[in-house]
């Protein structure tokens, strides 16, 4: 009964010009979500350096970037999978953080991204940011280069979904479902299957194939009127 009572306050809703003098449509949402394997990951990562003298400061961070660079051109990581971001600078004053701090410290940080399209080399380039440097994970995130093709198949099964829900909700409310007056895709969105944030200061130097990838999601939704008879 109370399932029954769910569907047809549902159907009072999406049809409120069944019972009224308006323009008799029905509009419906739908969505559909694919999982596909990613053939892409996006690592960012952090590198900070703090002194009393900012010039030192900056020296210490340019050179653990240069590191990090070197160490992913080693790979054979292309240029364009390689970005950086510009310094930032936070002044910690005498006393601010610590009782024992008597002078400023100029804390300095800098991101780096690191884009591969090999993802056998995932773990290995993971845990060489950190050997190498980098002292914080900002964000992991596996994406498809194909997401395009895959959104596509997204929003047909959408389409289809809508279909089948108006077809449903217009026999419950003793009404014939007519043509598409309008369609629109609203919504869509890409799923990593990873996005970690967090703060690692050492690599376990030992560990391997410990990371395991997933799926992604590539997801559509859409919105359909129609007209009712």
């Amino acid at each position: 009964m109370k399932k029954y009572f769910a569907v047809f306050a549902a159907v009072l809703l999406a049809v409120p010009c069944v019972f009224g003098a308006q323009a008799r449509t029905l509009r419906v949402q739908a969505a559909a979500e694919v999982q596909v394997p990613p053939n892409r990951v996006t690592i960012t990562v952090g590198v900070s350096a703090q002194n009393a003298n900012l010039k030192q400061g900056a020296e210490a961070l340019q050179k653990t970037t240069a590191q990090i660079l070197q160490f992913c051109r080693q790979w054979n990581i292309k240029e364009k999978n390689l970005q950086t971001q510009n310094v930032s600078v936070y002044p910690q004053y005498p006393g601010e953080y610590s009782p024992k701090q008597t002078q400023t410290l100029y804390r300095l940080n800098q991101t780096l991204s690191v884009t591969l399209e090999d993802l056998t080399q995932y773990d290995k380039i993971l845990y060489g940011l950190l050997q190498n440097g980098a002292n914080q994970i900002e964000n992991v995130e596996f994406y498809s280069s194909q997401e395009a093709k895959y959104r596509q198949n997204a929003l047909r099964q959408a389409v289809q979904k809508a279909r089948e829900k108006a077809e449903i909700l217009a026999q419950e409310a003793g009404v014939k479902l007519g043509k598409v007056l309008t369609v629109e895709e609203e919504n869509a969105s890409f799923s990593p299957f990873a996005n970690a944030k967090q703060n690692l200061f050492a690599a376990d130097s030992g560990a391997q194939n410990t990371l395991a990838v997933g799926l992604v999601s590539v997801r559509a939704q859409v919105g359909v009127v129609y007209q009712i008879n």
